[in-house]
């Protein structure tokens, strides 16, 4: 267990935590990791790990910090980013409004809160002013969701819905009404790239349906385990494209910056699914490389941020990194690729739009949508919100066996798309990444698809089939 470990100090005020009897027992929703190493392999526990991007704790789905083998939790604490998580807008100087850090512990790991010590020295601390009131934002979720809760309810808080997002196989098979087979497969199978299915996408999912192209999208199965000839852990050779930590420079005049590890959906044919992202920058300072390669490079217009998933990192965090690029004079264009809007659509808050807006990047959203089924009222309405803003949304879809390879099936999403003013623009074959050969659509029916769209629908709905192939000079369009 973690018995003691001192997260701040500098020469205003250090503070040491000591936890006493914590256990196992206190990790809500990461009881499975019950070894470091295991721990390690979870994405988005990696970044947990590191105390400065305390942000991001919600993700790991953590209400304790309790970790096996005496392990201490690394290095300092940075305190803005706790506070801009608990919402704490008020500040003096450099100082965080409190008089007692334990209330913050508090707020952060509620049932810790009788067991953390805090040893403070202080400068002038009489003077600071008292701390904003407590819970103004709830950060922990609370067990017990069902399937329909997420539409019964009022929308939680994104950082809550990725919290309470389901990550056993054996709960997602008991909330759809599948056999328990279903989960023991998953089981088997995920590896470390396990199940995590938001609520708020579960309740699209058909219950009792096995076969459910929502549920194909998430659900480990057996065929994962096949090794097979042709896919492997980066058919795109992206290693080769990173001249910085963290930077992808494939293309003429456009970098992408790899944000994140963390999604708010595991999607089992993704294509970075064995990417290095402890490798990865974790903080505007850890960019800064990547942020000096793209000032060198005068050709580079446009930045995408990409990952994991952008939009799982807290709004203060992208802004202050979109700051930064602002900073480089001849960048244009500022593209975000996420997945958010559609498995958590209340991510398109007041605060991600205000950023968006403020930017002088013209600001171009990519969102990621297969099937139909995935757009309901809510991701309508986030769609909506970002396109009223003025920001231009695009989407990519990923042409799957079991799930989109139908015509009416395309020609449907398509036609939903134009109608929340959304631009089909690319429909991508499948990038041989090992563990998803099971999704994949011959090229020759691929293109027998395209060619029904082009007949069905006007130009403008129709998106553009597309391969990406390593060390080519742009997309191969095949139709």
């Amino acid at each position: 267990m973690l018995i003691r470990s001192v997260v701040h100090e500098d020469e205003t005020f250090a503070l040491a935590v000591e936890v006493l009897a914590a256990d196992l027992g206190d990790i809500r929703f990461f009881d499975r990791f019950t070894t470091l190493e295991r721990l390690v392999d979870h994405g988005a526990a990696k970044e947990v790990l590191e105390f400065a991007f305390v942000h991001r704790l919600p993700l790991a789905g953590l209400d304790e910090i309790a970790l096996n083998h005496q392990i201490g939790v690394p290095g300092h604490l940075d305190l803005d980013p706790l506070a801009k998580l608990a919402c704490i807008d008020s500040w003096h100087s450099r100082w965080l409004r409190i008089t007692s850090l334990k209330q913050y512990a508090g707020l952060f790991f509620p049932s810790l809160r009788d067991r953390l010590h805090f040893a403070v020295t202080r400068r002038n601390w009489d003077q600071m002013p008292p701390p904003p009131p407590l819970g103004k934002t709830p950060i922990l979720a609370t067990s017990g969701d069902s399937v329909g809760s997420a539409h019964q309810e009022p929308p939680v808080a994104w950082q809550l819905a990725m919290k309470r997002a389901v990550r056993d196989p054996g709960e997602l098979c008991r909330l759809l009404e599948l056999p328990g087979h279903f989960a023991d497969s998953a089981r088997r199978s995920a590896g470390p790239f396990g199940l995590f299915v938001p609520r708020e996408f579960l309740v699209r999912i058909g219950v009792g349906d096995p076969h459910d192209p929502l549920l194909r999208q998430v659900l480990p199965r057996s065929e994962e385990s096949d090794e097979i000839e042709g896919f492997v852990a980066d058919p795109l050779h992206e290693a080769s494209v990173t001249p910085t930590p963290g930077l992808l420079h494939k293309y003429h005049a456009r970098a992408l910056l790899v944000t994140t590890g963390a999604c708010a959906v595991h999607c089992r044919y993704c294509f970075r699914r064995h990417f290095p992202y402890s490798t990865a920058p974790r903080s505007t300072v850890a960019w800064r490389p990547a942020l000096q390669y793209l000032a060198d490079d005068s050709s580079i217009r446009e930045v995408i941020l990409s990952g994991g998933d952008p939009l799982t990192l807290v709004d203060p965090l992208l802004a202050e990194l979109v700051g930064e690029l602002e900073q480089i004079p001849h960048l244009r264009r500022l593209r975000i690729h996420s997945r958010l809007p559609v498995v958590i659509p209340q991510r398109v808050n007041n605060s991600l739009l205000g950023w968006l807006q403020s930017t002088r990047l013209t600001a171009i959203f990519v969102i990621h949508v297969n099937h139909p089924q995935e757009i309901d009222a809510e991701v309508a309405a986030a769609l909506g919100r970002l396109i009223d803003a003025g920001i231009p949304v695009l989407n990519q879809a990923v042409l799957l066996a079991g799930v989109n390879d139908d015509a009416t099936v395309l020609a449907t999403l398509c036609e939903r798309l134009i109608d929340l003013r959304v631009i089909p623009y690319y429909l991508h074959l499948l990038d041989r990444v090992a563990a998803t050969a099971h999704f994949e659509v011959p090229e020759a029916r691929a293109r027998g698809l395209a060619q029904q769209l082009s007949e069905r629908l006007p130009g403008y709905a129709v998106p553009r089939l597309a391969r990406e192939t390593a060390g080519e000079a742009s997309k191969t369009v095949l139709l």
